[in-house]
């Protein structure tokens, strides 16, 4: 186990009872003929997967209602695939439709709400941003991008939660928990 279950006191023990069982990531992978070693969930192991994209499509805006546009994307929910219809004009003038495919970790349509996408998407990470130092949210729509940083760090034998929330829209970044205050953003000289 990670040493952050170390951390939690023994009243607390449901919490990650709770998020390993209900909320996992994965079915437990078994555990290796011949030992007591319990099996582990996907995200517990060291080679787990880092970073999930998941993307929501947004349903046409009054604007492009108005102005008679058409909705060119198409969600696949099951396949986790979101594809592009790009209308495309021919040297005969022939009107095509090429179609791209976009896998990602998961896709969902216009009709899913905040909630669902909560129950579906984020909640069972909870589990995994318990087990890490840094866990990221990102959303974005276009130009903009809100991103969301959350980093636990063990004090006094408990978490230590560091919320941040960024709107990134274009090259301006905004701290959104800071009336919007625009950010510096400089590189990292590592």
């Amino acid at each position: 186990m990670s040493d952050v279950f170390n951390l939690v006191d023994d009243e607390d023990e449901f919490l990650l009872q709770d998020v390993d069982h209900a909320f996992m990531l994965s079915p437990p992978l078994p555990s290796v003929p011949g030992t007591s070693e319990p099996p582990v969930l996907l995200a517990t192991r060291p080679d787990a997967p880092k970073i999930r994209v998941i993307v929501r499509k947004r349903p046409l805006n009054k604007k492009e209602l108005d102005r008679g546009e058409s909705d060119v994307l198409e969600c696949d929910a099951d396949a986790s695939c979101l594809y592009l219809n790009a209308p495309r004009v021919t040297v005969d003038l022939t009107l095509n439709i090429d179609r791209h495919s976009f896998r990602f970790d998961d896709v969902f349509d216009e009709h899913v709400d905040n909630d669902q996408l909560y129950e579906r998407a984020i909640q069972p990470q909870v589990g995994t941003a318990f087990r890490q130092d840094v866990y990221d949210v990102a959303a974005a729509t276009a130009h903009r991008c809100r991103h969301f940083n959350i980093m636990a760090q063990p004090s006094h034998g408990g978490f230590s939660l560091h919320v941040s929330c960024y709107e990134i829209y274009g090259v301006k970044v905004f701290d959104l928990l800071n009336g919007r205050a625009k950010l510096e953003v400089r590189e990292d000289g590592r």
